[in-house]
């Protein structure tokens, strides 16, 4: 198996043993929202439509979720590492491998992974749920990896079509949490720009304040 074989987020549950709660992180969870740089909103203000009337995965990718991490690698001054399409293997056996949508990681080396990991899976077919179980398992990966260095810390992941982007944690004890909210592009980018960055201001100890 590899990543892309979850296909749901039960089968994942139950491989890997975790708990799942559904929660509105909003609430357990508050993180601060970060706004929007001008030439973020730029970049979205000019791809958006256009992303959405092509409707393909391709073209979502590079009109909206990119531009949206390469936000998060200025905000911290390029502290972070952007990876898109990187095979992250730790465990074959288990069906950890293969290749990931998008890896935000605390390295500056782009060719170093290094924690903490936040993991991105695209949907497919503009299903949220049909992305969950391909990013809990990567999210355990990511969790394995960590424990490999010491620094066991929660992993941050998140299924996104795009316009809608669901986040999800998984704390060192198994427990998984799943945001029962979906943050919308425009409407929301602030929010979705917070939580992308949490894992990495709370392990880097560094402000992404300002623009």
């Amino acid at each position: 198996m590899s990543y892309s074989d979850f296909k749901t987020p039960e089968e994942a549950i139950i491989r890997f043993g975790l708990t799942e709660t559904s929660v509105s992180m909003a609430t357990v969870q508050p993180v601060a929202p970060i706004e929007g740089s001008e030439r973020l909103n730029e970049q979205l203000q000019d791809g958006f439509q256009n992303a959405l009337d092509v409707s393909t995965e391709k073209i979502r990718s590079e009109l909206i979720v990119t531009p949206i991490l390469r936000e998060i690698c200025r905000r911290f001054d390029y502290r972070i590492g952007y990876f898109s399409g990187v095979s992250f293997n730790v465990s074959a056996a288990d069906g950890l491998n293969g290749e990931c949508d998008f890896l935000l990681t605390g390295s500056s080396n782009p060719l170093i992974i290094q924690v903490p990991v936040l993991t991105l899976v695209e949907a497919k077919d503009a299903s949220i749920r049909a992305g969950l179980g391909q990013c809990i398992a990567q999210m355990v990966a990511a969790m394995r990896f960590n424990a490999r260095t010491g620094k066991e810390v929660a992993i941050q992941g998140a299924v996104t079509t795009g316009d809608r982007w669901k986040f999800l944690t998984l704390f060192p004890n198994s427990q998984l949490q799943i945001d029962l909210d979906e943050y919308q592009v425009p409407s929301q980018l602030n929010d979705i720009l917070g939580r992308l960055a949490f894992p990495f201001a709370q392990v880097l100890g560094f402000s992404v304040d300002g623009g």
